[in-house]
């Protein structure tokens, strides 16, 4: 292209930037539209702080729960023999592998890995499972257990979830104190 012919597109677009300003300041000076404008703002503004509080929330909850564990195999190194695992928490939401599967930011795993990138130690038994499905099966049956028997204690409650898994090879870990 030739400058004339860049002039020329400018010269066209410019055009088309004055005419839209020109509607836009007609359309501001509207008494509904200006109220549609203010609310627009408001609603920004909350949204800011319900994120931020959200993430205080998650921050709080995953701090205080007592993990109930699961732990799931994502990958071996057959060479060198090494295993890679993954863990997240079947009450609370903490998953360590959030990050990597790319989780949406209004998800709880995923706000608090951001947060602390870190782990919470575990002070209560798990579940080890061969995939990461079969922790996705798990939360699943746990939040139905818990709505169904909410007084129920997470040591029952492992019980319940290895005979209802008996499918997955599901293995109990050892409670650490």
């Amino acid at each position: 292209m030739k400058n004339i012919e860049y002039e020329e597109n400018l010269k066209k677009i410019q055009i088309g930037r004055s005419t839209i300003q020109e509607k836009i300041k007609k359309l501001e000076s509207d008494s509904k539209v200006k109220k549609y404008l203010e609310l627009k703002n408001d609603f920004a503004e909350i949204e800011r702080e319900y994120k931020k509080e959200y993430i205080n929330y998650i921050e709080c909850k995953c701090n205080s729960c007592k993990h109930l564990f699961a732990v799931s195999k994502t990958d071996e190194d057959r060479f060198e023999g090494r295993m890679y695992y993954e863990y997240g928490c079947l009450k609370c939401g903490l998953d360590t592998g959030a990050y990597d599967r790319n989780y949406s930011l209004d998800d709880e795993a995923y706000v608090y890995y951001l947060r602390n990138h870190s782990v919470v130690p575990y002070n209560n038994s798990g579940l080890y499972f061969g995939s990461y499905d079969q922790f996705l099966n798990a939360k699943k049956i746990y939040e139905e257990l818990k709505s169904k028997y909410d007084d129920l204690d997470d040591k029952y409650i492992v019980q319940l979830m290895k005979e209802n898994l008996e499918k997955s090879k599901v293995k109990i870990l050892v409670k650490k104190d």
